[in-house]
């Protein structure tokens, strides 16, 4: 019976990831929220651009430690400072958002959003 506890945890440890890819194959942070990038970021720049009354719309995603499953690689992950002096954690270049509407793990309700907002699929990725 210790052994089957032992390996329980082992388990539980390897999943715990800041970063993860969604069943579906797009990209979430650890609790399984969906990220987004959007298109009025400029293209690998590391400069956000939704600040003030977006950013309440679209909370920056941030990660102190970036742990990623098979099929992420952390170097395409990095830290930038905001205007509005929060951290926000990139993929590629691009700032990554959460969006305020999503209440649970698989909700993309803010992918299209204004033709701007997007969920990223890794494989696809970047889009330009």
């Amino acid at each position: 019976m210790l052994s089957a506890i032992l390996i329980t945890v082992a388990c539980a440890g390897e999943e715990q990831y800041t970063v993860d890819i969604s069943p579906e194959g797009y990209m979430t942070g650890g609790e399984g929220m969906t990220l987004y990038y959007s298109l009025n970021d400029a293209p690998g720049s590391g400069t956000s651009n939704c600040v003030g009354e977006c950013s309440l719309l679209w909370p920056p995603f941030y990660a102190n430690l970036i742990l990623v499953p098979s099929g992420l690689s952390t170097s395409d992950f990095a830290t930038i400072s905001r205007t509005d002096g929060k951290m926000q954690t990139t993929y590629k270049g691009w700032p990554l958002y959460k969006y305020i509407e999503d209440k649970k793990p698989g909700d993309t309700k803010g992918d299209k959003a204004n033709a701007i907002w997007f969920i990223i699929y890794p494989d696809k990725f970047p889009p330009v």
